[in-house]
């Protein structure tokens, strides 16, 4: 399976089946338009800039939405690390 069959795969379930998000609200915070998301979810092309606002959106890591094994300690850390934004703001600033 190609990274763009599981991001579309991905999309699908978390939008689809789990109703995470809706499509609508997607496309605004992805500053696209809803044609934009649907392409998405047939293709899985997405710009490199929004896969972190993507994933941020869907509750999910990049690994998960690119089709990488991640292990339960990192998906715990993000777990935490995203019910906390002045923790997320933190870290991310120490990023660079």
């Amino acid at each position: 399976m190609t990274v763009r069959e599981h991001i579309v795969l991905v999309l699908n379930k978390r939008i689809k089946d789990d109703k995470i998000i809706s499509q609508v609200a997607l496309a605004n915070i992805l500053e696209v338009t809803e044609s934009a998301i649907s392409k998405l979810m047939k293709t899985g092309q997405i710009d490199n800039d929004k896969i972190l606002k993507l994933c941020d959106a869907l509750k999910i890591s990049p690994n998960e939405l690119l089709g990488y094994d991640e292990n339960i300690e990192d998906r715990e850390l993000l777990d935490i690390l995203n019910s906390d934004p002045d923790l997320k703001t933190f870290v991310l600033s120490r990023k660079k």
